[in-house]
């Protein structure tokens, strides 16, 4: 038996809809309901009524919920059974694009917990894959960055989800530029010392979860500004063109590691408009207990964070 199958049958009596669950559940319609009815016909009977109105459970269906979220918490006890020193360590966590995730490694590879890791999984992709894989289990635990002005409707889309989150950091942008670039003359760089530049942004797609925000898209110029701007969806694109070519600067929603400034001959500052902010969110399952590996993980991600002059603003998690 599947137990993502026992997953998605739990969230269909939360929300008492397949659209709603396959909504929050990140899958298409057709595939959960496969899902529910390859589970039924594991079973040999019905979980739901399916009527007009809605769904809701069968009698039996109660008793098979029921006994379903009694058996995926035994899963998880099971897996905190034995002490770090008798079982294996893993990481299995997700971040989003363009994340300062080499300087991480490097830090996490030099401390005396790494030589105990029996696997990691740290894998980039966008904010609403990041949230899907954390909801199915795929992954531990996940890292979400968004302006901080959708703080609050970022916290009550993952409470509607079933997942908790503390607040890791909230940073601005960040300039990166040639050492020879004319911007390397003065550090307390201002909007009028790039006008004649051309901008470098890398693409972030605004998660879908997001209402509309215009800090996501392409800046909008100031009327009589001729100074360009080009979009890239490739970092190591962008880095060698501003190696390259010294009338460009790159605005990044993170930090680089100093390894990457160095390869590239860059220097890095940040934004002169502290308006826009990112939230670092970190995001868990409720019944997740993090692990001795994950807390050192998170160790490395604010210090990063606090080398590059974030603002820090960890929430201690309440395991459950």
């Amino acid at each position: 038996m599947n137990l993502h199958h026992i997953q998605y049958a739990l969230e269909v009596e939360r929300t008492g809809s397949i659209t709603q669950a396959a909504e929050n559940l990140y899958m298409n319609q057709p595939n959960l309901s496969k899902a529910i009815r390859e589970l039924e016909e594991q079973i040999g009977y019905k979980i739901f009524n399916r009527t007009p109105k809605g769904i809701s459970p069968t009698r039996k269906g109660e008793v098979f919920l029921l006994r379903s979220r009694k058996i995926l918490q035994e899963v998880q006890d099971l897996e905190l059974l034995f002490s770090p020193d008798e079982t294996p360590l893993g990481l299995s966590i997700r971040i989003p694009k363009y994340y300062p995730l080499s300087q991480i490694l490097t830090k996490l590879i030099q401390h005396p917990d790494y030589q105990r890791l029996s696997s990691w999984e740290v894998l980039e992709m966008d904010e609403d894959e990041v949230i899907q894989q954390v909801l199915e289990w795929q992954s531990n635990l996940g890292i979400l960055r968004y302006p901080s002005m959708h703080d609050l409707y970022v916290r009550q889309h993952l409470k509607s989800k079933g997942l908790d989150s503390s607040l890791l950091a909230h940073n601005g942008r960040y300039l990166i530029f040639s050492k020879k670039s004319s911007l390397a003359k003065n550090l307390l760089l201002q909007e009028a010392d790039t006008q004649k530049l051309t901008e470098i942004q890398l693409q972030l797609e605004s998660p879908r979860f997001l209402p509309d925000d215009p800090s996501l898209g392409r800046k909008r110029k100031k009327e009589g500004s001729i100074s360009p701007s080009f979009w890239f969806g490739d970092l190591s694109t962008a880095l060698e063109m501003i190696h390259q070519d010294f009338s460009t600067y790159l605005v990044s929603p993170s930090p680089f590691s100093d390894g990457i400034l160095q390869r590239y001959q860059l220097l890095q500052v940040p934004h002169w408009d502290d308006s826009i902010r990112y939230m670092n969110r970190l995001i868990y399952n409720r019944s997740h207990h993090l692990s001795e590996i994950e807390e050192t993980f998170i160790l490395q991600v604010l210090q990063t964070f606090q080398e590059n002059g974030a603002t820090l603003l960890f929430e201690h998690l309440s395991n459950k």
